[in-house]
């Protein structure tokens, strides 16, 4: 698209030319029309809509979001709650990594819509929970299994350690 204007101080009428109808940047379509109303009137309309991908790949990331929410929910809820199996050092990682990752998976979003968006509330923010409950209970319960027995001490005499040799 292209606008020039004279000055208006002279007698000279401004001109105006469209010759892009539309264009498409970012997952956002640009439409523009050029009506002519009359001598020296010109309407310029603007649309703006979202690219099919640009529709598609959000509604993706909040099914990828609730996926991964109910698999370490679930999996919280195995190990940690019922008691399947004993926490180790890579449940706590996978939780941890976990809550980590969210917000760069969240952040590919087309046009990086800001914190508070229908992203957010719908599945991102429950799968940040869901990622800081189960790493804070796995790393309480890492911790409270933590009962072995006393170490075995053997106390070494310098009498028994001349014996030896």
């Amino acid at each position: 698209m292209y606008v020039w204007a004279n000055d208006p101080s002279t007698s000279n009428a401004m001109g105006l030319i469209v010759n892009a109808t539309e264009i498409t940047i970012n997952a956002q379509r640009y439409t523009f029309s050029q009506l002519d109303l009359g001598p020296g009137l010109v309407r310029l309309e603007l649309h703006v809509n979202r690219t099919s991908i640009g529709q598609i790949y959000p509604v993706f990331l909040i099914v990828a979001f609730w996926i991964i929410t109910l698999a370490l929910g679930a999996l919280g809820l195995a190990i940690i709650v019922h008691e399947y199996r004993r926490v180790e050092a890579g449940i706590i990682l996978l939780f941890s990594g976990a809550l980590f990752a969210m917000p760069a998976l969240r952040n590919t979003a087309p046009l990086s819509p800001p914190f508070g968006c229908t992203l957010d509330y719908s599945s991102f923010f429950w799968c940040m929970l869901t990622c800081v409950l189960g790493f804070t209970a796995a790393a309480i319960r890492y911790v409270m299994q933590g009962r072995y027995p006393a170490f075995p001490l053997k106390a070494i005499l310098p009498s028994q350690n001349n014996e030896m040799m």
